[in-house]
């Protein structure tokens, strides 16, 4: 609130004290606060001295500095939305924000006045008031603003505005010199002001309304005033002190607080009739009072401190688990709790008994009285549930006895309470993208002990299974070699090809899975042929438009295997440089997975020079390769066999293309003559692999393959 720079020592007036708490918050900031307010119990603002504002997004937990601009003090803070706010200072200073205090712009100014309040029915239209008994208002959010006749003289100050909807309004304050106390309404939105009859003859520091007929205003020598009919009537109501009073708000027509000189805060919950005292733990000047709720509450004070309310009976209460439930990792149950006076609640789990905690949740509301949780993979039988208030983690409730998380149970992937060979193909499924897992059906999957499912669990399920192991989990842990690649690919009649599948040095092997990818605008896919070793796995095989799938295992490993173990069928329907299939991913066993592994280009891709056919052009194969990591492509534009000129230019692009058709260097992109040419190529920002690069000239181009390796 508005500052005033007199020192009056008083006697308190010491009353009981309440249940309401308040509790210190740290602002960052060694400034007096003269203004506080909150749009809910989370998002709040403070101004004061030397154009400090601090903003919190976490109910004041944490307070932030905002920029302002200006170094004038800021009397007042008001917010229609948690973007949209105002604040009014000395010297006529008003600022605005439109998202949430990141940026604060100064209106233009319409005075050289202190503006001491500031209040906003909705975006567009509000009102300020300060010295010499100043009101004006605006209807286009504070670019323009409006002086309203309010007929009090230069001495007179009005300290607090206050509208309960666009019409009806008062302006409250007074004059110290004077000896007067003021009180104006209006019904008319500000164009008429009337002088409402008071009490009193000191000065009222703020008002608060509840709605159009219930009042309160505080005065400096702590007398209050109360109004039930809309200020036709004011009479003086108790006070439970002499000090000055500094800030006042009132929740509802019976509860309000008032603020005092001396950091002592009363409440009421009869309408003034009687107060209790609070305990502040401060003597700090409380010059700003702001509820959103009868048990939540901030005071912005001298010297930056900032107090928040809180109310002892604020409770939760945890239902469930409250001990002995027995769950399995990856089902879905319920935490359920109920509370009164929390806003939003914190859980955490603990495997031991509550020695350490895990988080949850950091947040949720907690009106929701229940939470779904998945549960973790962290089998204990000392497990507890802690659910906390989150802006009071004092606030709290644990299960009354220990519950116990199980082990998955390992191998029933499709939970029906058995292990059968079924699961075993329901893994191949998951794998190829025929279907999806939750995640207890993951858990139990997992029977090799590692963290990821793969056709070795599938395996190892139906090793179980057959009496080839005597328990799950099995952890496999015999390392696996070999490789599968492309091995060319063969013409078959009626433009149909057949791309052999080759492992290479197999070893250990019990399962692999992997991915292809192919041109579906240049070729259909026929089928997959398995052969060799891989002709008695149990194999899966699942396309999706331009993506083959596939996962196979036995249950007896191949001790060395290589040569060709599958044929891709696929027929020609369109031929260019771009065609190609691609080898994704492999995974053999539980290795790790092996990315971008191959790829066969199927048409004008050579390796050695090559002309570009009908442009009398030449792509040399690139040197050295393989290389790491510099390498030189060498190329030439011949005379142009339709003109014979040596200088016609030619448009040229030479690109480099990693194996999924990615563009990772653009090497040459201009117009060039007739001539011999060569481009340094650097791939130190590349990792090992196949690379394709592409020389276009004009309506001409060529691809070739060059290998990284580092």
């Amino acid at each position: 609130m508005k500052p005033i720079y007199l020192t009056v020592i008083i006697l308190l007036l010491h009353s009981p004290f309440s249940s309401g708490q308040w509790s210190t918050q740290s602002s960052g900031i060694g400034q007096d606060i003269y203004s506080i307010f909150f749009i809910d119990a989370n998002y709040g603002w403070a101004v004061g001295w030397n154009g400090k504002i601090v903003a919190t997004t976490n109910g004041g937990a944490n307070w932030t500095q905002q920029t302002s601009g200006i170094t004038a003090v800021l009397y007042d803070v008001f917010f229609i939305s948690q973007a949209v706010g105002w604040i009014a200072g000395d010297g006529g200073k008003l600022l605005k924000t439109t998202n949430g205090g990141g940026n604060w712009v100064q209106l233009p100014a319409f005075t050289n006045l202190s503006l001491l309040s500031v209040i906003f029915v909705d975006q567009n239209t509000g009102w300020v008031c300060g010295d010499q008994g100043k009101v004006f208002t605006t209807t286009n959010g504070g670019t323009n603003w409006t002086a309203q006749s309010t007929g009090l003289s230069m001495n007179e100050a009005l300290f607090s505005i206050h509208f309960v909807n666009s019409q009806t309004g008062w302006a409250t304050g007074g004059s110290f010199v004077n000896n007067s106390c003021v009180v104006l309404k209006t019904t008319n939105g500000g164009a008429n002001w009337t002088r409402q009859n008071v009490p009193t003859s000191s000065f009222i520091r703020t008002s608060s309304f509840v709605g159009e007929l219930v009042g309160y205003s505080v005065c400096y020598d702590g007398t209050i005033i109360k109004t039930t009919n809309g200020g036709t009537n004011w009479n003086l109501t108790s006070s439970p002190t002499t000090d000055w009073l500094y800030a006042g708000f009132f929740i509802d027509e019976n509860t309000g607080w008032i603020g005092t000189g001396y950091g002592g805060i009363y409440k009421t919950t009869n309408g003034g009739n009687s107060w209790t005292q609070q305990s502040t733990g401060s003597t700090s000047r409380i010059n700003s009072l702001h509820f959103i709720s009868p048990s939540t509450g901030w005071a912005g004070c001298d010297g930056g401190k900032i107090l928040k309310h809180y109310v002892l009976l604020s409770s939760i209460n945890l239902l469930s688990p409250n001990g002995k439930e027995m769950w399995q990792p990856g089902s879905n149950r319920t935490i359920s709790w109920g509370s009164s006076y929390v806003a939003n609640v914190t859980i955490d789990y603990s495997t031991n008994s509550g020695n350490t905690w895990i988080k949850i949740i950091d947040s949720y509301p907690a009106s929701s009285n229940s939470y779904n949780w998945n549960v973790p993979n962290t089998p204990s039988a000392a497990c507890v549930i802690r659910i906390c208030d989150s802006g009071n983690l004092s606030i709290k409730d644990l299960s009354d006895s220990v519950f116990t998380i199980l082990n998955p149970a390992y191998g029933d992937v499709d939970l029906n309470s058995n292990v059968q060979a079924y699961d075993a193909s329901v893994i191949l499924k998951y794998l190829t993208d025929i279907i999806t897992l939750n995640n207890e059906q993951k858990y139990n999957a997992n029977v090799s002990g590692d963290t990821t499912i793969s056709a070795l669990d599938a395996s190892l399920i139906l090793r179980y299974v057959t009496g080839l192991t005597d328990t799950l989990p099995d952890l496999f842990n015999k390392p696996a070699f070999g490789s599968i690649t492309f091995n060319g690919y063969m013409s078959l009649p009626e433009d149909e090809i057949l791309i052999p599948l080759k492992l290479i040095s197999g070893n250990n092997i019990l399962s692999f899975e992997g991915v292809i990818r192919y041109n579906d605008d240049q070729l259909i896919y026929r089928g997959i042929e398995w052969c060799g070793c891989a002709e008695s796995f149990v194999k899966q095989v699942n396309r999706s438009q331009n993506i083959l799938r596939f996962a196979c295992f036995t249950t007896n490993e191949v001790p060395s295997a290589s040569g060709t173990i599958a044929y891709l069928k696929f027929k020609i329907i369109r031929r260019d440089n771009a065609g190609g299939i691609f080898l994704q991913q492999i995974r053999i066993n539980e290795e790790s997975i092996k990315n971008e592994v191959d790829s066969l280009h199927l048409f004008p891709t050579s390796v050695g020079n090559e002309e570009i056919p009908g442009s009398g052009c030449l792509l040399e194969q690139n040197y050295p390769n393989p290389f790491n990591p510099f390498t030189t492509i060498k190329y030439s534009i011949q005379k142009a066999m339709v003109t014979g000129s040596a200088t016609l230019i030619q448009s040229v692009s030479l690109k480099v293309y990693d194996t999924i058709g990615n563009e990772v260097a653009n090497l040459v992109a201009e117009n060039q003559p007739a001539g011999d040419y060569e481009v340094k190529f650097n791939g130190s920002a590349l990792p090992s692999g196949v690379y394709f690069y592409k020389l276009q000239i004009n309506e001409f181009s060529i691809t070739k393959k060059l290998l990284l390796t580092k």
